[in-house]
Formats: structure tokens, C-alpha cells, sequence
């Protein structure tokens, strides 16, 4: 459900190149590649609870490392969202989640061009989901680079002011019938 939404979030600004996009290495796809700059980017999206989130970043991308061409086509960007399950997103969550979230996550790789981390949300005023784009680590040892500016471009806010409180959004739901 993230992915789907994240991709509307690249289809929305004219962007989205393709999803599901072959890596070059065996069955394994990228999540998403968008155009920017006529460059190709692919966009691995993990989608993280406050509960250990670099510990689970790290996981993920020494896996995904391990399944990369050894000289990937295209900057691989990683973008960790925040989702929260069943609160609101209070300060100190979004805070520690995000200074967990350091350049140890990249685990030594040069195949990782960078990771952005954010999370989606909607504010008081209802209407589209909202992304906020609030971490940018950008790796100088990638076989890509970029700079942080370009990745600042491609991953730019889809709003110009918020209506507070924010809502999380939860894809949890349950089935039965209303009593329960």
C-alpha cells in the first residue's frame, strides 16, 4: 500500500518511469524508477516502524546489496518511511527515528546512492496524502553519485503549508461484523 501510494506521489509530478523495474541481477526488481534531469533513478521504498528502524534499514540493504549487480545501471536511491502503527506521529518518535538513521546504514556499500528519510501523512484539512522529506544522507563512496540537491529535487514535499493536528496513516483494518 506504501509503494502504491508513493508511486502516485512520482506519477502525480509526471516522473514515474516504471515499477517493479528489473535490477540487471537475476529476478530482482527495484521498487520504482523515476526521471529526473533525464537521468534514470531507482527507488527502493522501506517502509519502517519507530521500533529499531536503522537496525532493520541495515538488514535490508545488506540484502538488497547482496542481490545488486556488482555495477548497478542507475543510482539506487533508499527511501525509509516512517509508519507508524495506531498513534499519531508525536515529536520525539519522528526525532529518534530519524537520528537513528546515519551513514552506517549505507553497511559499506558503493552500490547505495543515497537514502532519504520521511514519512506520509494527512493533515486537518484532509484531501491527498502528504510527504515530507525530512533526512538526506548521500553516499560518498557510491559508484553513482549524486548531489544533495538533485536528491532534494526529486524528493520534494507535495504541499506548501499544513493544517495541524497531522494523521498517520495506518493500513491496518479489520474484518467482522460492526459490534465487534
Amino acid at each position: 500500500v506504501h509503494q502504491v501510494n508513493f508511486a502516485g506521489y512520482f506519477a502525480d509530478r509526471g516522473i514515474l518511469v516504471d515499477v517493479n523495474q528489473p535490477t540487471g541481477s537475476g529476478n530482482n526488481k527495484h521498487d520504482m524508477s523515476i526521471g529526473w534531469n533525464e537521468k534514470i533513478f531507482d527507488i527502493e521504498m522501506k517502509a519502517l516502524t519507530s521500533k529499531n528502524p536503522a537496525q532493520r534499514l541495515k538488514a535490508e540493504i545488506k540484502d538488497r546489496n547482496d542481490r545488486l549487480p556488482r555495477i548497478p545501471p542507475n543510482p539506487i536511491i533508499v527511501f525509509a518511511a516512517l509508519v507508524e502503527k495506531g498513534q499519531l506521529l508525536d515529536g520525539k518518535v519522528v526525532e529518534s527515528y530519524l537520528s537513528s538513521i546515519s551513514e552506517e546504514c549505507f553497511c559499506g556499500s558503493s552500490k547505495i546512492t543515497a537514502i532519504v528519510a520521511g514519512k506520509m501523512f494527512v493533515d486537518a484539512d484532509g484531501g491527498s496524502l502528504k510527504w515530507s522529506f525530512d533526512k538526506f544522507l548521500i553516499n560518498r563512496q557510491a559508484i553513482h553519485t549524486v548531489s544533495e540537491k538533485e536528491i532534494r529535487s526529486i524528493f520534494m514535499p507535495n504541499w506548501t503549508r499544513l493544517a495541524y493536528p497531522l494523521f498517520s496513516i495506518i493500513t491496518s483494518f479489520r474484518v467482522g461484523r460492526a459490534e465487534e
